[in-house]
């Protein structure tokens, strides 16, 4: 690809515009007591979806690994509970049912 022999027409003018806008908006936002208002509501429930979603997914990490770590014991129960375990879970996921 080569340059543009007329850097003006390269420069991104939608960027400026967006950044622009992006800034009134925050300026407005700012302003306004209502709308500051209403922003830290928002902001307290942002922060608790992310504290649900941190919790959810290490809780996840760990199902995860001690059923990995169960289907590869010697422990003929573990293995078939695993497996009662994928029948269950593959068709909905919609992977595999049978290793």
């Amino acid at each position: 690809m080569t340059s543009n022999p007329e850097p003006d027409k390269d420069f991104p003018w939608w960027l400026v515009i967006v950044t622009v806008t992006g800034l009134w908006l925050f300026y407005e936002v700012w302003a306004s007591d209502m709308y500051f208002a209403a922003l830290g509501t928002l902001a307290k429930g942002a922060w608790i979806t992310v504290g649900v979603t941190l919790v959810a997914y290490f809780g996840a990490c760990l199902l995860g690994l001690g059923l990995a770590l169960a289907g590869l014991s010697r422990s003929v129960i573990l293995r078939i509970a695993v497996s009662v375990g994928s029948l269950v879970c593959d068709p909905a996921a919609g992977g595999a049912a049978l290793h």
